[in-house]
């Protein structure tokens, strides 16, 4: 991937903070074009400071400390900072503390702080994917006039156990979690409730791409006695179950949006939904597969694609950057979601 280095020239400008001497910089700030994104790098200290002797902080938009960057004393004149995930924290600013009996630094205070640029291949990825997948559904819908009539038919007929067409369980799926998506966005409002109708069809269909091959083998080997083309049929409509799940829990999430819960209350009351839709279409599997190991097959491997390409594609609930009052389209890539649930448990 070409990227870009870029190079911010930050000066400090010595006070004091309860009588202690504190030497911080202004802030650093990343433009945030959504075409782009950022990956923080280095900060270099002038060479002249003496090392282990005074102790450096990196601070946010809002003055406050940075996770990891703490009170670390200054061994090193170069900090690596590529673990702050730049789409959440597109400011900081370095602060140098004085220890009592300990000279100040010498007077060099032109501290350089270097950040990545990349263009944002996930963003046009998505877009591509998007208008392809909508271009296809639109030609599809045209050409189909008579089944799109039928689509409240097939939406009943689904309700009940009947699996529907292919495509039709496609234009299911984008319906009813385009509803679910639009109404998470609405927790932060504006471009996220677009993005949100776009991302979480993506998300469910891309996580089914990824896993079918694995899920057909495991199921034929599992003696299931259907061809591939009915394998993919059954997926597709657990998908449009799973998403019709979604919607019916749209008013309960924007009254809890209303109500209103925070980000995490949110956001556990999403993968509460999530859960829960999904144990329903399992239910439906099992009806049609009559094997008690398919589903839970389907679930584990589905699941944890499904999971990975949501931390991928995250945020879903949303922050707003605190510098520019945006959200991205999605985050830095950082770690994975199993690292992270694993931090999270610790």
């Amino acid at each position: 991937m070409i990227s870009s280095l870029a190079i911010y020239l930050a000066l400090i400008t010595p006070t004091t903070i309860d009588t202690v001497p504190v030497y911080p910089t202004n802030h650093i700030v990343i433009a945030q074009e959504p075409t782009q994104e950022y990956e923080w790098d280095t900060v270099a200290l002038p060479e002249t400071w003496p090392l282990d002797t005074y102790y450096v902080e990196l601070w946010d938009a809002n003055n406050r400390p940075i996770a990891g960057h703490t009170a670390t004393k200054l061994t090193s004149h170069t900090i690596d900072i590529s673990d702050i995930d730049a789409s959440l924290t597109p400011s900081l600013r370095v602060v140098l503390f004085q220890p009592p009996n300990t000279p100040p630094p010498p007077a060099d205070y032109a501290v350089y702080v270097t950040y990545q640029t990349y263009p944002n291949i996930r963003l046009f990825i998505l877009l591509i994917a998007a208008t392809f997948t909508y271009l296809i559904i639109l030609i599809w819908s045209i050409s189909h006039r008579q089944s799109i009539r039928q689509l409240p038919a097939a939406i009943k007929n689904l309700l009940h156990g009947q699996a529907a067409p292919s495509l039709t369980a496609i234009l299911i799926t984008i319906l009813f979690a385009g509803i679910f998506g639009t109404m998470l966005g609405t927790f932060i409002g504006g471009i996220q409730i677009i993005y949100l109708f776009i991302k979480l069809p993506f998300l469910m269909g891309s996580a089914l791409l990824i896993s079918f091959t694995t899920l057909a083998i495991m199921s034929l080997l599992l003696g299931i006695k259907k061809s591939i083309k009915e394998l993919w049929n059954i997926a597709l409509n657990l998908l449009a179950v799973t998403a019709m799940g979604l919607a019916s829990f749209s008013l309960l999430l924007g009254f809890y949006i209303v109500y209103p819960l925070n980000h995490d209350q949110v956001l556990i009351a999403t993968v509460a939904f999530f859960v829960a839709a999904g144990l329903l279409a399992l239910t439906l599997l099992y009806r049609w597969v009559k094997n008690p190991f398919v589903p839970i097959i389907w679930i584990i491997v589905y699941g944890l694609v499904f999971l990975q390409m949501g931390w991928l594609l995250r945020p879903w609930v949303g922050v707003i950057d605190p510098v520019h009052g945006t959200v991205p389209i999605a985050r830095a890539n950082s770690g994975n979601v199993f690292i992270e649930l694993i931090n999270l448990v610790n």
